[in-house]
């Protein structure tokens, strides 16, 4: 989230290292579900067999702003196509795990930890999620604007080109970048620091987002309240007749408004899945997730096929 880099990019050096290690625990940990999940190798005539590697060979750098020079926080992990078979054997991997069943549930699941290990560390609130990303609430929209400039030309490129979507954004990103300039941070710091405080960020309002909140759990009442509205009509099969494992993880994390560890928000996963309100369609496969489906849509299903 931008606020968070601003964070990052606008506070001293013990707010920085706070969010840095909040950052590197969050990548981390999406990985490592990844990894559990989405890291499957192939063997056998055409394929067919797919079977769980040992993890990623992979190589991870960080860096701390956009080709615009804007505070943007982000690390590369670049995952090799190969990896370590049950026989021992190193086999490319199967793309598929990663790319169409797995990918936005961990991008959800790194926003759901660094939320967590922010709160923890800095103490901040949040605004209510979208699409699984917060912003730190207190941070103006004025500011979050001003330091988007590489959000400003992608959007102003679809305008002119008359497209959007996923694909189209990519393109849009890569027609759109700059080439990358040598950056000289301190004196850069600097103008981020004055240019902040013109649109409403100053040192003094920066202060005042910290030491807001303590670091707690959902409530069971709460989570009662979050497991009966995605199981029912307005929930994970509002529009859609089933859903599967991951879309259940991306549901629960953005419902973690001041953010969980993976391992928490997997755990109520897996208490949702277990209930009596859900259903099994498709069992769970290596590299493929359990798909599934309620009861109340069900019972709806039926009544239409009684009727027709």
């Amino acid at each position: 989230p931008k606020s968070v880099s601003l964070l990052h990019a606008l506070g001293d050096e013990k707010t920085r290292h706070a969010v840095n290690q909040a950052h590197l625990a969050a990548w981390q940990a999406a990985l490592r579900y990844l990894e559990e999940r989405a890291c499957v190798t192939r063997r056998g005539r055409n394929g067919r067999v797919r079977e769980r590697a040992t993890g990623f060979v992979a190589a991870a750098y960080q860096h701390r702003t956009s080709r615009a020079q804007d505070p943007h926080l982000h690390t590369h992990v670049i995952v090799a196509n190969l990896a370590r078979s049950p026989d021992g054997t190193y086999r490319a991997l199967d793309g598929r795990p990663i790319l169409e069943h797995y990918r936005l549930a961990a991008g959800y699941l790194y926003q759901s930890q660094l939320r967590f290990e922010v709160t923890r560390s800095l103490g901040v609130e949040w605004r209510e999620p979208v699409k699984g990303m917060a912003e730190i609430d207190g941070v103006p929209d004025e500011v979050l604007r001003e330091f988007s400039k590489r959000r400003a030309q992608v959007l102003d490129y679809l305008e002119r080109q008359g497209s959007s979507g996923f694909y189209a954004a990519k393109v849009a990103a890569i027609a759109t970048r700059d080439r990358k300039e040598p950056i000289d941070l301190p004196r850069l710091r600097e103008e981020w620091q004055a240019r902040a405080a013109e649109h409403g960020l100053g040192r003094r309002q920066l202060k005042r987002l910290l030491g807001r909140m303590v670091e707690r759990e959902l409530d069971e009442h709460k989570v009662a309240r979050i497991t009966e509205r995605l199981a029912g009509q307005d929930g994970l099969t509002e529009k859609r007749s089933t859903f599967a494992g991951p879309d259940a993880v991306m549901a629960w994390a953005e419902h973690q408004q001041q953010g969980a560890p993976v391992e928490r928000v997997l755990a109520l996963v897996d208490r949702f899945l277990r209930l009596d309100e859900v259903v099994s369609v498709e069992r769970f496969a290596v590299g493929r997730p359990a798909v599934f489906s309620t009861r109340e849509l069900l019972r709806h299903e039926q009544a239409a096929l009684r009727l027709a």
